[in-house]
């Protein structure tokens, strides 16, 4: 997070507390919620696992700690910025590299809506394209032996613990250090063997204003050179199943220069391949810094030198770092302040009075999904499915048809100021996606699948098939209106929005023979379905073609003829005794849909429910035939929640956030679903329980109309934002 960034959210939040009593978001209670009651009590307090991680940072940048407050067992550094690509393949030039990701160019005239095929010949570009850029480990931080060995589990007693205060972003470890190794030496009183003389207590915090690790650690260990610290940088890799990402061994094309030195400050530079990036480490006076390598590695090691209380930070950035950087005191100081602005503003939900035996879980999970967003993905960029924990399969890009899910919950949380810079990647995104669209024969602008920040979509066959992507900015544009109803909203958006409409309108086909308008793919069938008329595509080309024609009159513009003639004219769901069904005569599962939109002309509550009524008694039947839209996937929790929400069945809606396949949340509060780190489905999370809490226009006239009205869940909830 930038100092900028920083101060805006300050000054922001400043200004939410001064009008927090006179909103029309305070929520349902006469008695003020105690935040600091309900966030500490989800402190996360770690018995000892060496290799257990807690991510830390500032939305920008992340550190992520283990066991012992640094990255002794594994963790990754990682930024929004820090991006890598490797050397294109030998013989290519940047040139033959399309812009947008895609080799498909129809003539004029021609529109192409099959797979993103690659070309013969082409398959060395494909996947350079798919691997590049990728986000990148900047560096690690370990503790190890006095002789640069590394420290392993088994020197590490069991009865060691950390905590993170989530009020003021601290992380506490304290463990102690035993072997034969430790106590050689005539420094060691043999009546400490077994006890403090060995214990080392670390202090880690993330600074909230620029991309810095500061630490403090303590012990005579440190001092007597037992122990010392470790910084050393890896070469990029792609492999994510390994403990720190990256070649650590590897020094070609991985160059670290050591710029300066002081008493107290080392200054590095790092240049791998094409990117370059800079480091600089500050540290008590008495400690000492001494470079080495070990294993082939080139490593810095910070060392106690007789000091056994050391404070140090590392302060990572991709321009030059000036020669005022925080230490670790104004560090903490900036943490406390900043986290507490964080807790008092903003939405607050309180389960503690709810007779439902699952709602500390519950609230555990909405309290630290608030950390580990806040940490990770408000940034400059929207978050990749890892978040800055790690580099998933998709090599840290973004994916934009769940993006509402990382980003949209900031909003209803009445925190838009973390989020407004990573959705106006949209804005950026503006010249690939006309030329996207472009290349496809279409007018307007057709946004990337997955992207990083080039603008470019990494290659996939199915790009095309991911329709619901398109409509996702339309969201965005409509809850930042909500929050901000002003003209200058409406400048910000309006490029977007047209030109997403437009393409919608244009991507159309029309049956001669009927005058209808389909939604059509040529190719298999996408993630969600049909190859026409998909049920989740159709229901947001409706809702975003309307959208357009709204924003237009907001906007002092008259409704766009040939828009209006394309909607009296589009597909629409079929109806049978009442109910919508699919081709195949079955019962639509709308609860999706619903969860990501309001109800429509396309597709209204009235039926909605009653198809929702007929599907529940038939999967109680059988279990069996029933068309599923959303699924079970992490994220799809979160939108089956809202969407029974608005049906009428709050206690549904409370079982998709609680069971379900993808919902599992460890003990840092992260999603692993899924089978590894899977943020989405946190902020699926938030989204949802906002909606439940604060409710949506037209549900019910009461408190928190998502949750069941039986007395098992009382919600006290302020500052959410209703939902359109």
């Amino acid at each position: 997070m930038t100092i900028k960034r920083f101060q805006l959210f300050i000054i922001t939040l400043f200004i939410m507390t001064v009008s927090f009593a006179q909103s029309n978001n305070e929520g349902n209670s006469s008695t003020p919620i105690d935040r600091h009651e309900l966030v500490t009590r989800h402190n996360i307090r770690w018995g000892w696992e060496e290799r257990g991680q807690i991510p830390m940072g500032n939305g920008e940048f992340c550190f992520n700690v283990d066991g012992t407050g640094l990255q002794t067992f594994g963790g990754n550094t990682m930024s929004h910025w820090g991006w890598h690509s490797f050397p294109l393949p030998e013989g290519v030039t940047p040139d033959e590299v399309p812009e947008t990701g895609s080799f498909i160019n129809v003539k004029k005239g021609e529109r192409y809506i099959g797979p993103d095929t690659i070309p013969a010949g082409k398959e060395a570009i494909r996947n350079w394209m798919y691997d590049n850029p990728h986000i990148m480990n900047l560096g690690r931080l370990r503790f190890v032996r006095g002789d640069g060995s590394e420290l392993t589990v088994e020197d590490i007693t069991s009865n060691g613990s950390r905590n993170l205060d989530l009020w003021t972003g601290t992380h506490s470890s304290r463990f102690v250090v035993s072997g034969d190794w430790v106590t050689k030496g005539d420094w060691v009183n043999p009546s400490e063997a077994a006890g403090s003389g060995f214990q080392v207590i670390v202090t880690t915090y993330v600074n909230p204003e620029t991309d810095q690790v500061s630490v403090k650690v303590e012990s005579d260990l440190l001092a007597r050179g037992v122990i010392k610290v470790a910084l050393d940088f890896p070469y990029p890799t792609l492999n994510n199943e390994i403990d720190w990402v990256g070649d650590f061994k590897r020094t070609e094309n991985n160059l670290t220069t050591l710029t300066q030195t002081s008493k107290v400050r080392a200054d590095f530079k790092r240049q791998v391949d094409d990117f370059t990036y800079y480091v600089a480490l500050n540290y008590t006076e008495g400690a000492k810094v001494t470079p080495s390598t070990y294993e082939g590695g080139k490593v810095w090691y910070l060392e106690g030198n007789g000091v056994s209380t050391v404070e140090f930070s590392t302060t990572y950035s991709d321009t030059p770092i000036g020669n005022e950087v925080p230490d670790f005191e104004s560090t903490k100081q900036a943490n406390a302040k900043y986290w507490e602005n964080f807790w008092m503003n903003g939405g607050a939900i309180d389960l503690s009075e709810s007779t439902d035996p699952r709602w500390y879980e519950l609230e555990r999970r909405i309290v630290l999904s608030q950390w580990v967003t806040a940490v990770q993905t408000a940034g400059s960029w929207p978050s990749s499915e890892s978040g800055l924990r790690n580099i998933d399969p998709w090599r840290g890009q973004f994916h934009y048809e769940i993006i509402w899910f990382h980003q949209a919950h900031y909003g209803f949380w009445n925190r838009w100021e973390l989020t407004d810079e990573a959705v106006q990647s949209y804005q950026r995104f503006i010249p690939t996606a006309r030329k996207r669209a472009q290349q496809f024969g279409f007018k307007g602008l057709e946004w990337p699948k997955s992207a990083s920040p080039s603008g470019r979509s990494a290659p996939w066959e199915g790009n095309q098939s991911l329709l619901w992507k398109q409509p996702q900015p339309l969201h965005f544009a409509e809850l930042d209106y909500k929050i901000h109803p002003t003209t200058e909203t409406l400048d910000k958006w309006a490029e977007v929005v047209s030109g997403t409409v437009e393409y919608m309108v244009d991507f159309l086909t029309l049956d001669e023979e009927t005058g209808i308008y389909h939604i059509v793919l040529n190719q298999g069938r996408g993630e969600w379905g049909a190859n026409m008329d998909n049920p989740q595509v159709l229901a947001f080309w409706h809702w975003g073609i309307e959208q357009g024609q709204i924003w237009r009159e907001r906007m002092g513009l008259e409704r766009n003829k040939d828009w209006d003639k394309v909607l009296d004219k589009l597909a629409t769901f079929k109806i049978e005794d009442g109910i919508y069904v699919g081709a195949n005569g079955r019962p639509l599962w709308l609860t999706g849909i619903l969860g990501l939109m309001p109800p429509s002309k396309a597709i209204t509550l009235e039926t909605a429910t009653r198809t929702q009524a007929k599907m529940n008694e038939l999967r109680a039947a059988s279990r069996h035939g029933v068309e599923s839209i959303s699924g079970g996937v992490g994220w799809g929790s979160g939108m089956s929640a809202v969407g029974m929400a608005k049906m009428g069945d709050p206690k549904g809606a409370v079982e998709a956030m609680l069971g379900g396949l993808g919902t599992g949340f460890d003990k840092a509060g992260i999603n692993r679903g899924l089978g590894g780190d899977y943020l989405p489905t946190n902020g699926a999370l938030l989204y949802a329980v906002a909606v439940m809490a604060a409710g949506w226009e037209g549900a019910p006239d009461r408190n928190a109309p998502g949750f069941p009205d039986d007395g098992s869940w009382v919600v006290k909830w302020e500052g959410l934002i209703q939902a359109p």
